[in-house]
């Protein structure tokens, strides 16, 4: 019996809690793989609300083919500076759907809220003063 337990004590512990230690290893990577790629998704989709929005507000004078080209080329640099790269058919499907979802929402009267990007809403760029960190003394 003392021999089983030896074998039990010297073998089979430090293996069995070497298999779980890895495998709680392997999920962790998973969990985390998994959570970048939802922020990553969220971000993108943000991005895209945020381009739609400022493209309907800025670009007044263009419309069809043109308007989408300058939102392509908006989503395109604001994900490219966060380090994001997406193709050109991804980008054109979710303007698409974003502006779907903008042109039901307006037709139906309801307000959509602006998303909300690295800690940037549009309404921040109407406010006249930068937040108190930033002011400098002058």
């Amino acid at each position: 019996m003392e021999t089983v337990n030896n074998i039990i004590n010297q073998l089979i512990i430090p293996l069995a809690s070497t298999v779980l230690l890895g495998i709680a290893g392997w999920l962790g990577v998973k969990l985390k793989q998994h959570l970048d790629e939802k922020e990553k998704n969220k971000t993108i989709l943000q991005v895209v609300a945020i381009c739609v929005s400022a493209v309907e507000q800025i670009y007044k004078e263009l419309h069809g083919p043109d308007k989408l080209q300058k939102c392509i080329e908006m989503v395109t640099d604001m994900l490219s500076t966060r380090g994001i790269e997406i193709s050109a058919t991804d980008i054109r499907i979710l303007i698409e759907s974003v502006l779907a979802e903008f042109n039901n929402a307006f037709e139906n009267g309801e307000e959509k809220q602006p998303p909300v990007v690295a800690g940037f809403t549009p309404a921040d760029a109407d406010t006249k003063e930068p937040p108190a960190e930033e002011q400098t003394a002058g």
